[in-house]
Formats: structure tokens, sequence, C-alpha cells
């Protein structure tokens, strides 16, 4: 009897290492919201944190859902969907950086680049790229940030890292 206890208590114990077990038991936490930030819930779909004074936008997508928040520092956008940009054609861009995290329980590309375009609103630009779920192949999600000063970086770096999924 005792052997038989100890085999199913190792055949317990090993079955937390098998990786289907594992990845359920890897629920992401929300992250602790900061002081001065508010939640934005992105129509149940995902959610992440912003600065409370920033203000959503009145934009509409054609084959995705999509979002915008604006400041007097910073303009944020999300891009949900099938044709969600990549961000695989930014790397000969100015000062590019990019980094491989996972984020809310998903893979997550982040580029940081300063653009060059006469024309561009903002002087710096990060986003980050999350490829769809295998369960869900239509909600890749593309959230960027715009800002003038380098300093933003942080806070573009903050709202990727809030970013939690449904």
């Amino acid at each position: 009897m005792k052997t038989r206890i100890t085999m199913l208590l190792l055949l317990a114990t090993g079955c937390l290492n098998w990786p289907g077990v594992a990845a359920m038991a890897q629920t992401p936490e929300p992250p602790t919201l900061k002081p001065g930030w508010k939640p934005i819930d992105a129509g149940g779909r995902f959610s992440f944190h912003l600065p409370e004074d920033m203000q959503p936008q009145n934009v509409h997508g054609i084959d995705s859902y999509v979002g915008e928040y604006r400041n007097k520092n910073l303009r944020v956008t999300f891009d949900y969907g099938l044709y969600s940009n990549s961000l695989d054609t930014l790397a000969s861009q100015p000062e590019y950086k990019e980094f491989n995290r996972v984020i809310g329980g998903r893979k997550a590309k982040i580029v940081y680049y300063r653009a060059t375009d006469a024309a561009a609103e903002y002087k710096y630009y990060a986003a980050g790229y999350f490829p769809a779920a295998p369960s869900n192949r239509a909600s890749n999600l593309n959230l960027s940030a715009e800002f003038n000063d380098k300093n933003e970086w942080e806070t573009a770096q903050t709202i990727f890292e809030s970013i939690r999924f449904r």
C-alpha cells in the first residue's frame, strides 16, 4: 500500500512537468496598477494600462479591432486582427532595438527606433507585436507608442508589460 501511494505521488509530481500542464499552471497574473494609471479594457479581447490623462480617440478599423489614446506626450494605438503589423520590416531604422519577451502569456516582439520621416508627428516609435494564440489565428495584436521625449520609452515599456489577453 505504501508503495502504491509513493508511486501515485511520483506520478502526480511528474505530471506537473508535462508541457501542457505546466502551461496551464502559468496563467499570467494581472500587473500591479501604477499610481496615476488606469486600466483599459479592449473590447473584452485584451487589457492594458495607460497613464490617467490619456484620452480615447475616435478611430475605425476596416478588418480588425483598433483603438487610439493620446495625451500631450504620447500616442498609443492598437490593431487586433488577422493583418496586424508584425514589425518585420523595421530593422533598418535608426537606433533600432528589438526585444523578445513573453508578456501576458504570449510571445511578444518589442521594437524601438527613431523616426526619420520628415512628416512624422513624433520622433520615436515603439511597438509590441503579439502573434495570435494557436487557438485563435485571427487575433494578432500590434500595440504602438509614439513620442517625442526619449524618456517616454520607459512609459511605452510599462504599457507593453501590462498587456493581458482574455
